[in-house]
């Protein structure tokens, strides 16, 4: 019978790697292979009444490829987490990163080749809350390292909701995703975020890395021109599209 774990148990097994260092939240989900030893124990953190506490437990299942930690956070999003407290500030804005951090665990857990069905679900329901809430850019990286084609119509959702509720750099986020699966779709888009340099941050860095997955003349253009562009972090991402172009042509 595995017994309730002390708050000492919790911290050991929520933030500690297997010799003992503490490595925190983060590094614990990318332990590999997961200790299977702990995730009975840390399955019992999930029913701690303390919600933060289990937040972080079904973070750590999920990422380790466990089905129970992935239902908990599924269950997170259809009872509205975010509506019950803040569960991860984002570093700078102190903006509510919740599902995006929902969004990486569960790309881990699909690196383990278990439930793909789900792992779409799960998916769909987070780009469902794309607008209103935040997302830094965790779902973003989700959704490119997927092959999860049929979720492009909610992706173009989300961004058209996202610019709707007056967050073009959000909106921006999604292009890149667009444009690996729709990408004649995500260039009629892209058009919508030119004049709108002076944001910060600025929504042209998604522009260029989107365009790197439209293998067109004009992407090359507009590319190659954002490669001269004053912001270091536009001009070097405009570079990096075009050698993925010229990759693709060898």
């Amino acid at each position: 019978m595995v017994t309730t774990p002390t708050p000492e148990e919790i911290h050991r097994l929520l933030y500690t790697d297997e010799q003992g260092n503490e490595v925190g939240l983060d590094e614990v989900q990318l332990l590999d292979p997961p200790p299977e030893e702990r995730i009975p124990l840390v399955r019992e953190i999930l029913r701690n009444p303390d919600e933060y506490r289990v937040y972080q437990a079904a973070l750590v299942l999920a990422a380790w490829g466990d089905d129970v930690g992935l239902e908990k956070l599924e269950e997170f999003i259809d009872t509205r987490l975010h509506e019950r407290g803040e569960f991860s500030p984002n570093r700078i804005d102190g903006e509510d990163n919740v599902y995006d951090e929902i969004a990486y665990a569960v790309h881990l857990h699909g690196l383990s080749g278990k439930r793909t069905d789900a792992r779409e679900r799960i998916f769909r329901k987070l780009l469902g809350l794309y607008g209103p809430c935040f997302f830094e850019s965790k779902l973003k990286h989700a959704l490119l390292k997927s092959d999860l084609a049929s979720l492009a119509p909610d992706v173009h959702a989300a961004i058209e909701r996202a610019l709707a509720l007056g967050h073009p750099y959000l909106a921006s986020q999604l292009l890149p995703v667009l444009a690996r699966w729709e990408p004649s779709l995500a260039q009629r888009l892209i058009q919508t975020f030119s004049g709108r340099s002076s944001l910060i941050p600025d929504p042209m860095v998604n522009v260029a890395e989107a365009l790197g997955y439209i293998d067109t003349p004009e992407s090359r253009s507009v590319l190659t021109r954002l490669s001269r562009h004053a912001d270091e972090e536009i001009s070097e991402q405009a570079r990096r599209s075009l050698e993925m172009l010229s990759r693709r042509k060898r």
